[in-house]
């Protein structure tokens, strides 16, 4: 049986050949190229507390953090969506930031 690298393939293709991708493979490349990149900052003991589950669940740590974020949004989305739950007054609390003396933000929670 021969093995053949990938780069042995791409040095027999002619110059301006197109390679001819499977809709499957076309489809992920179409997929992952919608990921946007952002910067998001965490402290270290939650990066390394993902990281160690990751690996326990032998995925990268990047994908599990995104599919946190996804499940997160889908639950807080059907919360939002969902036909028999009722409007609830707003409740606002007032709290001084420490950083920002004499300042008070607003925050707005639902219970």
């Amino acid at each position: 049986m021969e093995n053949n690298s990938v780069a042995d393939y791409w040095d027999t293709l002619e110059d301006g050949e197109q390679l001819e991708l499977s809709p499957e493979l076309t489809a992920r490349i179409k997929k992952r190229s919608q990921l946007r990149i952002i910067s998001l900052r965490l402290r270290e003991d939650q990066i390394e507390a993902a990281k160690k589950i990751a690996r326990d669940k032998d995925i990268p740590y990047q994908v599990l953090l995104r599919s946190w974020i996804t499940q997160a949004i889908k639950t807080e989305e059907s919360k939002h969506t969902s036909p028999s739950r009722q409007p609830q007054p707003a409740v606002y609390q007032y709290q001084s930031d420490y950083r920002y003396p004499g300042v008070c933000l607003v925050g707005r929670n639902r219970r």
